[in-house]
């Protein structure tokens, strides 16, 4: 199904130009499950309240959502597009009322480690949902999970030949 392994990565046919918008991040390593207070931020220039793309990066913070409890979640609402539940390649992010939505997929979801410097690491990165705001938790596709393969394609000539 498309909804597992939801990652790609891209190659610029030129340097990108860093601007308040535009710059590099860490990918987050971790692959331990998150804490329950930790700070999430998701961003993009999808699909506003009132169906149209914005013109300005946006930002909403969202909280942590266990995989049993996302998988529950989606469970209830009879969903029928996750064959496996939500899986460990994956994770899960809600409150009430914001959400990444249209428009948004492939987009960032960060943790937050020292806002006041602006350090942030991709943590997750916008996967699916239900609809825009709706009591279901996002889905996004866990970075650190797939951090062999970043590294493989980014540095291939880093990776060791058997």
């Amino acid at each position: 199904s498309r909804l597992y392994n939801d990652i790609a990565l891209i190659e610029l046919d030129r340097d990108a130009v860093f601007n308040q918008n535009v710059y590099p991040t860490c990918l987050s390593t971790d692959q331990s499950e998150l804490p329950k207070d930790v700070d999430l931020v998701v961003t993009g220039w999808g699909l506003t309240e009132y169906n149209k793309t914005s013109s300005i990066l946006l930002a909403t913070n969202l909280s942590y959502t266990s995989l049993q409890s996302c998988g529950n979640s989606y469970a209830k609402a009879n969903d029928g597009r996750l064959y496996h539940d939500i899986v460990d390649t994956q994770l899960c992010a809600y409150s009430p009322g914001r959400d990444a939505c249209g428009g948004d997929s492939g987009g960032p979801l960060h943790i937050v480690k020292d806002k006041s410097i602006n350090n942030y690491r991709v943590v997750g990165v916008v996967s699916f949902g239900t609809e825009c705001g709706c009591p279901l938790p996002g889905v996004y596709t866990r970075v650190s999970k797939y951090l062999d393969f970043i590294e493989a394609v980014v540095w291939p000539e880093l990776c060791y030949q058997a």
